[in-house]
C-alpha cells in the first residue's frame, strides 16, 4: 500500500515550489480494501451493463424490422398466389360471322381458370347505336334456347363469367343481337354475328 514521503521530501518540493515550509504536509488517504490502481481515477462503467442496455434498445427495433419484413413477403405471396389463381386457359375459339351487318366480324373464346369459365368476345365492324347497344348471348345449336350474359362495352370487347353449371355442351352458339332500350329482357331476333364452338 502507498506510504507517505519522509519530511525531507516534502521540504525539498516546498522549496523549489515555493511554499511555506509551515504548511503540513499532504498524506496519502489509505481506505481499507481499495485498489491503489483506483486512486485519482473516474467510475468505471461496467461493459456488460452497456452490452444488456445496448441489446434491450435493439429488441424493438429488430421486432418492427422482421414485422415489416413480413408484410412485405405476405404482399409478395399474395401476389404470386393470386397471379397463379387468375391464370386461366382458353378451352375454345369460334369465329363470329356477319348475319345483319355485312363489315361485322370478330372471334370468341372460352377460358377456364381457377374461379370458373368466362366468356370472352371481340367484334369490329359494329354501327354505334345511340338509342340501343349490343347483348351476348349462350344458345343451343337450333337457337332455342338462349341465356344472357352480358352487353359488349362501347369498344364493341366482353369478358363475361359464364353461370355456373350451364352445360356448354349444349350451348355451344355464341350470338349477338342487337337490342333497344324497350325494357324486355328476351332475345330482340336481331343477331349481327354468330358462331360455334366445336363439340
Amino acid at each position: 500500500r502507498p506510504v507517505s514521503p519522509p519530511p525531507a521530501v516534502w521540504d525539498r518540493i516546498t522549496a523549489e515550489l515555493g511554499i511555506k515550509a509551515d504548511q503540513p504536509a499532504p498524506s496519502l488517504a489509505v481506505v481499507a480494501d481499495a485498489d491503489p490502481a483506483d486512486a485519482g481515477q473516474p467510475p468505471v462503467t461496467q461493459l456488460a451493463d452497456h452490452r444488456v442496455a445496448r441489446a434491450r434498445r435493439r429488441v424493438p427495433a429488430l421486432v418492427a424490422a422482421a414485422a415489416v419484413i413480413g408484410i412485405l413477403a405476405g404482399v409478395v405471396g399474395t401476389g404470386l398466389v393470386n397471379r397463379d389463381t387468375d391464370a386461366s386457359v382458353v378451352t375454345a375459339t369460334t369465329p363470329l360471322k356477319p348475319l345483319s351487318v355485312a363489315d361485322a366480324s370478330g372471334t370468341a373464346a372460352l377460358h377456364r381458370g381457377a374461379n370458373g369459365q368466362t366468356l370472352s368476345v371481340e367484334i369490329t365492324g359494329l354501327r354505334q347505336v345511340p338509342d340501343g347497344f349490343y347483348e351476348v348471348w349462350l344458345a343451343d345449336k337450333a337457337t332455342k334456347k338462349m341465356v344472357s350474359v352480358g352487353v359488349l362495352d362501347s369498344t364493341d370487347h366482353g369478358s363475361f363469367d359464364v353461370p355456373a353449371g350451364l352445360d356448354l355442351a349444349e350451348y355451344r352458339v355464341v350470338d349477338v343481337s342487337l337490342e333497344v332500350f324497350d325494357g324486355n329482357p328476351l332475345h330482340s331476333a336481331i343477331s349481327v354475328v354468330r358462331g360455334t364452338f366445336p363439340a
